[in-house]
């Protein structure tokens, strides 16, 4: 597949710099670039080249994506816990999702702004997570 991305790209280098040169020389084609064969097989090129420059850049894409939602999961215990302080159902049973709503309406009363209140509730979120083993 490498070989394949460096022939596309040395093709894409040539069409690059030869069309103007063939435009030059061009005197058989009508005026305009729409009767024009030279662009034709430019942008016919271009087209493949950037086909398999997306090609070559997917799976890359997709491996990183990976990554990182890999390392955006929590723990079952912080999903439940956040569960049972926003819906106020105790369908968890998690002490940490009361603790965590307390906390956060004691804020809430301090008038403090929503900014500040989201700053504060990921924090909270952050030291729950390193708590729990």
């Amino acid at each position: 597949m490498r070989r394949i991305y460096q022939i596309g790209t040395l093709f894409l280098l040539l069409s690059l710099f030869l069309a103007p040169v063939f435009e030059c020389f061009d005197r058989w084609d009508p005026p305009g670039l729409g009767n024009d064969t030279e662009m034709a097989a430019f942008g016919l090129i271009l087209l493949l080249c950037l086909l398999l420059a997306v090609c070559k850049l997917i799976p890359g894409l997709a491996n990183r994506i990976s990554v990182v939602l890999s390392a955006m999961v929590w723990p079952e215990q912080i999903a439940e816990a956040i569960h049972d302080a926003d819906l106020e159902d105790g369908k968890f049973g998690r002490p940490e999702g009361h603790t965590m709503n307390q906390i956060l309406r004691g804020w809430a009363a301090q008038g403090l702004p929503d900014h500040e209140l989201l700053r504060r509730g990921m924090d909270l979120t952050e030291g729950l997570y390193h708590s729990i083993p």
